[in-house]
């Protein structure tokens, strides 16, 4: 049973559950299944429709003057990144490569080949344009959701596009629900014929930067701008469900990890997942630094954790956005009903000391209420060198939100 319950916890990267009787602990039971090893790998249903299935693929690749790869969130929660590595190598430049939203951080954005992130009518022009003229788009890992998809805004030509994801494929118009990515990818793979692959199009697109707003001191576009300089290979940037991560759709993360919980759109998560992921550095000792950013309101979900984080004596960056309530909730519903409001006055720079670094000899907090300020911490070379944890808090306007956050909120069904 545990290991039945552990095989699938594999196979569907989803939580698993076991109940036990309240006796079991106190009996005794056989040691044997502690050597015997567990099953993890995807089962072939249908060899035979795996086989023509992937012949249709390729068939498709061969024909196209224009292919494009859009890597998506299900390749990384499937632990399928390796097998992407080993497609692109195979493809040897000859494709155009995108990433989404949630599959960010999957894909080498210096590739020659990498254009930019696809999401719908959010998606910079440039991208947009290069990727919906492609006349063959396989997909890769796709997660269907409003956020990840531009509020299904996608212009793709579907008798030309390909799915994989985690419990079907489809190819143009058929659906085939015995195939998978888990089983269609490496055999992709297995019988991928370079030689027979015509080169797409190069497409040069300008980096992205957002405009500072000077009517304020700071807004969270220069946020957005200093964390794309500062970011480093190895480092892990996690945005909590909050206005700042309708920014990341543009981000150029330069080899970081990127976390965030906008599946569920559930909030205070980034505080927890900054404690795990610092530890995940830790622990296997692994270079980079993990940088969260975290709403005020979102932060008094799960505050408890800033004292795991000092108990812990781990190193990450916490950049709180003071913008005094649920900026977020207050540009969809609501922009000055009390239900969007918080306790405006915590000392966030205090914080750190009242869970127990009395001494500053963990941590050092800051707050900051310009532009230059953080430009000026972040970028300096003790901010990535300093063995502390840091906390941040930045003074923000009430209705700042990013210009991606607008037009999206602009554009959704009424």
């Amino acid at each position: 049973m545990v290991d039945n319950v552990i095989e699938t916890i594999w196979e569907k990267s989803r939580p698993g559950y076991l109940f036990l009787p309240c006796d079991l602990p106190e009996m005794k039971v056989p040691v044997e299944r502690l050597y015997s090893s567990l099953n993890l790998s995807y089962d072939i249903v249908d060899k035979q429709e795996l086989n023509e299935t992937t012949k249709k693929i390729l068939e498709m690749l061969y024909e196209a003057k224009n292919p494009a790869i859009i890597v998506d969130a299900f390749v990384g929660k499937l632990r399928l990144e390796g097998e992407l590595a080993e497609l692109i190598r195979l493809l040897d430049g000859k494709v155009n490569l995108y990433d989404t939203f949630l599959g960010k951080g999957l894909l080498d954005e210096n590739d020659e080949r990498f254009v930019g992130t696809y999401c719908g009518f959010l998606t910079q022009d440039g991208v947009a344009k290069s990727v919906e003229s492609s006349d063959f788009v396989l997909h890769l890992g796709e997660f269907e959701n409003e956020v990840n998809s531009g509020f299904f805004s996608y212009k793709l030509n579907n008798d030309k596009l390909i799915h994989l994801g985690p419990d079907h494929i489809q190819i143009g118009h058929t659906v085939y629900e015995q195939q998978s990515l888990q089983t269609v990818l490496p055999n992709l793979i297995e019988q991928l014929d370079p030689s027979k692959i015509t080169p797409a199009p190069y497409y040069q697109i300008e980096p992205f930067s957002l405009p500072t707003d000077t009517s304020f001191k700071m807004t969270e576009h220069d946020l957005f701008n200093t964390i794309q300089d500062t970011l480093r290979p190895g480092d892990i940037l996690i945005v909590e469900t909050c206005s700042f991560i309708f920014s990341c759709y543009d981000m150029k993360l330069s080899g970081a990890k990127f976390l965030n919980q906008m599946h569920w759109g559930a909030i205070g998560y980034a505080l927890p997942a900054t404690l795990g992921a610092s530890l995940a550095l830790k622990d296997f000792n692994l270079p980079g630094k993990v940088i969260s950013v975290e709403g005020d309101g979102s932060a008094q979900m799960t505050l408890q954790e800033l004292s795991s984080i000092l108990r812990y004596d781990v190193n990450p960056v916490l950049i709180i956005l003071n913008n005094s309530g649920y900026t977020i909730e207050r540009v969809i519903e609501g922009p000055n009903r009390s239900y969007n409001d918080i306790s405006g006055n915590w000392q966030w720079t205090q914080m750190l000391r009242c869970f127990g670094d009395l001494s500053g000899e963990r941590s050092q907090s800051y707050k900051i209420s310009s532009r230059k300020q953080l430009d000026l911490l972040m970028k300096s070379e003790q901010f990535h060198s300093l063995e502390k944890f840091q906390l941040i808090e930045l003074v923000l306007p009430k209705f700042d939100i990013p210009k991606r956050l607008r037009e999206m909120l602009d554009s959704a069904p009424k």
